[in-house]
């Protein structure tokens, strides 16, 4: 033994130089040697303990170990015995302090080093028991470093190790670094493919591996997922049992044909899901070789081309050697974390990102410097932080999500949308996430374009409505023009022969024009309805005659009224006017002519029929059937049948808002409207109005004429003079005191000067100031005093909605002279 091998107070050399040593036995240690060989072909694992049993043998040693260096997770060094033979053998797993233990001396030196009573230098190695005598330390290296030692103890006072010890010592010491090398190999490659496993497991794809006699013997938990197969059925019967039949014959010579050559095996398949439904597929599979060029392990994929999805390929090379091992497993590894256009990453539960692939940053833009040892939900978009924490702090070993949509965070400042599978296992989450960020943009884009297109088609089919308006107008106008002027001619010349045919008709035609505008503004939810309980089959008796003269001879009419039905919520005019629109589009679809039913019945509709339907609560309804045996309509037009403006007749021959019209009227009343049809058999259109409630009941009747007044003063507000000298020559023709005014503020002057008025009747559209400021502050002088709102557009809806008062009435117009009468008297007695 050199200087460099002895303590630093001289005693190695002391002690060795002046001791015999024995006589070195070559044998005895080629024996020892073999067998430590052997052992580490064998089992490296057990080597260690092995090594440290034959110190005993033959360095006259009682006890002997192996203590390598470690460090913890705060930091701190400790010598851990791995192995441990002789006396001391129950300490085996113990651990010393670096700078307790003379091992780390022998570390620092890397020398080897003899001590005897050992516990004047190291008082921690004082306490053992039984106490050490002499201690022969001796280093050994892994990669030229030194990284642990091996020792032996003499526990007997009368004891002590010679040269040919430490030379014993030094000499096996060499497989204690091969031993240590293996294992540290083996360790690195178990966590290597725990974390492969874990990756592949996570991908949304299918990944198998083959053995090299072409024999399946893993598949991740997509594939089961998907086939629904159990553990061990695919290992034993391969693609046969979920490959579709007409693909098999194909599918095995290629395989074949690659297992013989070594070439790549790219096929397309047909497999069965679970729900067994076959699905394309594009499967390759790569082989990988050894150093020699031998195939020792198949790694192939599953493409689902059907939907175009891509994968990534997951290759795993396996070697004899377990260093060999885990290099090819980790070049595997790497290589799909490089190439993926998915992203991955790894991070702790905490969310800590411990690291990132490639496709992180040129998906997000972040390199891997800015982005490992942030917490990844420092990436996650504000709207989704909450949920993406509850998922993290969920996670237990083994499990998984995937389909989890979220925005991550660019370097640019804006977010790509990414769906995420993430798998824990121990202790770290494994995540893959794929950018649909051009897809979703893509998506809104189209439903843009398509509202564009739709708010197009409104637009032009406004343009078609003003031609079918115009024509029906006009020729309403064509004949109240030229009754009035016969009226006249007829007047002028004395003669009142005929005039009434002239009256009728310009009247007539007058009340057509005002049911088409209330058609059109019940269409468009801006004409009030004046909803109360009717009485659906006594209104159809009614129409019985219009409606056969609408529909002429060659159409025959049946109707079918329920004997007991209840009263419906409606506008009896607007539902008149919806059933005489039915008729005539029934009669337009029967040009050589048919039948036309209506049909009358109490019905209910529950939840389960209303779960679907927009705005249509469930209840009681009364439901009027109009069904014709007609032409009836293909599904696409019966698709736009309710749509505004859509008509399949000529331009000028329709306005296309007689469906849209009854469809804006039930929808005003609270009902619904379904409609059936079938091309060359008919159509019937089904109208659901609520049941009136029975405290409403019975209805009642208006008086045919209008009552007379008791001289009552009636201020008449109306900016058109025609309509104001109508309602007063009303008034003044049953008996009322009439007060007028053009404007507001004319109005507001006679209040304020006229000490009696009982009734204020105002339009509701005043130019500067509405009818219904004008009737608050009147009632701010007059208070109680009785309001009646004319109106013929839209506001009367608002006000009727919710904004009347106690005392506030009010008429649509065009009315009935009769009826302003009536409703007048009814204000003022109530």
């Amino acid at each position: 033994m050199d200087d460099s091998s002895v303590h630093e107070d001289g005693s190695a050399i002391r002690i060795l130089g002046s001791r015999p040593s024995r006589v070195p036995d070559f044998e005895r240690e080629n024996r020892a040697l073999a067998e430590l060989a052997d052992a580490m072909a064998e089992s490296p694992a057990t080597v260690l303990q092995r090594l440290v049993e034959l110190v005993v043998e033959t360095c006259q040693a009682d006890s002997a170990g192996v203590s390598i260096l470690e460090t913890d997770v705060a930091g701190v060094e400790w010598f851990h015995w791995h192995a441990v033979a002789g006396c001391w053998a129950p300490r085996v797993g113990g651990r010393m302090s670096r700078f307790a233990s003379p091992c780390g001396a022998v570390i620092d030196g890397n020398t080897s080093l003899l001590l005897r009573d050992p516990g004047r230098l190291y008082p921690e190695a004082a306490q053992f028991d039984p106490p050490v005598v002499e201690l022969l330390l001796t280093p050994f290296h892994v990669d030229h470093q030194p990284v642990g030692t091996l020792w032996a103890v003499r526990h007997d006072a009368d004891g002590q190790f010679d040269a040919e010890d430490l030379r014993l010592l030094i000499s096996l010491s060499r497989f204690a670094s091969a031993a240590h090398r293996a294992i540290s190999a083996a360790t690195e490659l178990r966590a290597s493919e725990a974390q492969f496993r874990a990756l592949a497991q996570a991908m949304p794809h299918h990944v198998w591996m083959a053995l090299p006699n072409g024999l399946l013997d893993w598949f991740n938990e997509r594939i089961y997922d998907y086939t629904g197969a159990t553990p061990g059925d695919l290992e034993r019967h391969g693609w046969r049992h979920i490959m579709h039949p007409s693909d098999m014959v194909q599918a095995a010579e290629r395989w074949q044909e690659a297992f013989l050559n070594g070439d790549t095996y790219e096929a397309e398949f047909r497999l069965r899901r679970r729900d067994g439904v076959y699905r394309w597929h594009l499967t390759r599979a790569l082989p990988v070789r050894d150093e020699l060029g031998a195939i020792i392990r198949w790694v192939g994929t599953n493409t689902d081309i059907e939907e175009q999805k891509t994968t990534s390929q997951v290759l795993a090379r396996l070697n004899e050697t377990l260093e060999q091992q885990v290099a090819e497993r980790t070049a595997d590894r790497n290589r799909l974390w490089q190439l993926s256009s998915d992203i991955m990453t790894l991070c702790r539960k905490d969310g800590t990102l411990l690291a990132v692939n490639p496709a992180w940053t040129r998906v997000l833009g972040w390199s891997m410097e800015e982005s490992v040892g942030r917490n990844a939900l420092a990436f996650v978009h504000p709207d989704h932080l909450e949920r993406a924490r509850q998922e993290m702090s969920l996670f237990e070993d083994g499990a998984s999500i995937s389909g989890v949509d979220s925005q991550l965070l660019h370097k640019d400042g804006g977010y790509r949308w990414i769906t995420w599978g993430a798998v824990f296992s121990d202790g770290v989450i494994s995540g893959v996430g794929r950018d649909f960020t051009a897809d979703k943009a893509r998506a809104e884009a189209l439903h843009l374009a398509e509202e564009q297109l739709r708010q197009s088609q409104k637009m032009e089919a406004i343009g078609q409505l003003t031609g079918g308006i115009a024509h029906d107008f006009n020729n309403l106008l064509t004949v109240i023009i030229g009754s009035l002027d016969m009226l006249k001619r007829r007047l002028d010349a004395q003669r009142s022969d005929g005039i009434e045919r002239f009256m009728d008709a310009a009247s007539s035609s007058a009340q057509r024009a005002a049911a088409l505008i209330h058609r059109l503004l019940a269409f468009a939810r801006r004409q009030s309805l004046d909803t109360r309980p009717c009485n659906v089959n006594l209104l159809i008796e009614g129409l019985d005659d219009m409606l056969r003269r609408t529909l002429g001879e060659r159409i025959s009419l049946e109707t079918a009224l329920h004997h007991n039905l209840w009263h419906a919520l409606s506008d009896a005019n607007q539902l008149e006017s919806a059933l005489v629109n039915l008729a005539i589009n029934a009669r337009d679809a029967m040009p050589t002519g048919g039948h036309l039913s209506i049909d009358t019945a109490n019905t209910v509709l529950d939840d389960s029929y209303t779960a679907g339907l927009e705005a249509v609560s469930s209840g009681e309804y009364v439901v009027i059937s109009v069904s014709d045996t007609g032409s009836g309509m293909s599904a696409e037009v019966l698709a736009k049948a309710f749509d505004p403006f859509f008509t399949t007749k000529p331009l000028g021959q329709g306005t296309g808002l007689g469906l849209s019209m009854i469809y804006g009227y039930a929808k005003q009343s609270g009902g619904h409207v379904r409609i059936y049809s079938e091309v060359g058999r008919g159509t019937t259109v089904k109208l659901y109005l609520r049941r009136a409630p029975d405290e409403q009941l019975p209805l009642e009747v208006e008086s045919p004429r209008a009552p007379y007044g008791l001289g009552e003063t009636v201020l008449v507000v109306e900016d058109e003079a025609s309509v104001r000298m109508l309602i007063t020559e009303v008034l003044d023709v049953l008996g009322y005191r009439y007060l007028e005014a053009a404007d507001a503020k004319a109005g507001l002057a006679l209040l304020g000067r006229e000490p009696q008025i009982d009734l204020l009747v105002t339009d509701v559209g005043l130019p500067d100031m509405n009818g219904r400021q004008l009737a608050e502050i009147a009632r701010e002088g007059r208070p109680g005093l009785k309001v009646l709102f004319v109106t013929g557009y839209a506001e009367s809806t608002s006000v009727r909605g919710g904004l009347l008062a106690e005392g506030m009435e009010m008429m649509t117009k065009p009315f009935a002279l009769d009826a302003l009468g009536s409703k007048i008297r009814e204000m003022l007695e109530g």
